[in-house]
């Protein structure tokens, strides 16, 4: 429980039962608690013999709990295979859905591939060009034709 709750559930026990729970049993009640809800439960229940209006609250409140319905076991067993349909669904659309990633992986992985073979040959032209024009340079530096200039 977080201490805003703590918190509540002190003054709750004050302005509700006094000093009529003793600080070890509040403890004990507070530690036990998830929540304030449930410690305010708790709380009133111990402290119905207490006083009239502790008693009354609490019987207030039993009176007020809806009491859980009995289940009948064909409703279980149709909650049951309900339940296993929605898994059978849940389980198809995943291996559908893994199929499905798994082609787009492939078709991206050929375009990867692709570019990496297109980069290659890009990068090939690229030095193919760099020596084309260093060969020209050197052309355009020596005589041509073996004539000679004056």
């Amino acid at each position: 429980m977080n201490e805003p709750e703590r918190i509540r559930c002190d003054e709750f026990s004050r302005l509700l039962l006094g000093s009529s729970l003793k600080a070890a049993s509040l403890e004990g009640l507070a530690e036990a608690s998830a929540s304030f809800q449930e410690f305010r439960v708790q709380a009133v229940k111990q402290a119905s013999g207490k006083n009239q209006l502790s008693q009354r609250i609490a019987a207030r409140w039993q009176q007020t709990v809806a009491r859980p319905a009995t289940t009948d076991a064909n409703v279980m067993l149709h909650t049951l295979e309900g339940l296993a349909q929605k898994q059978i669904e849940l389980d198809r659309r995943m291996r559908e859905s893994r199929t499905e990633l798994l082609d787009k992986l492939k078709a991206l992985d050929a375009f990867a591939t692709a570019q990496a073979s297109w980069r290659s040959s890009l990068d090939e032209m690229r030095q193919q060009i760099v020596e084309l024009r260093k060969r020209l340079e050197s052309v355009d530096k020596s005589p041509s034709n073996g004539a000679t200039s004056q």
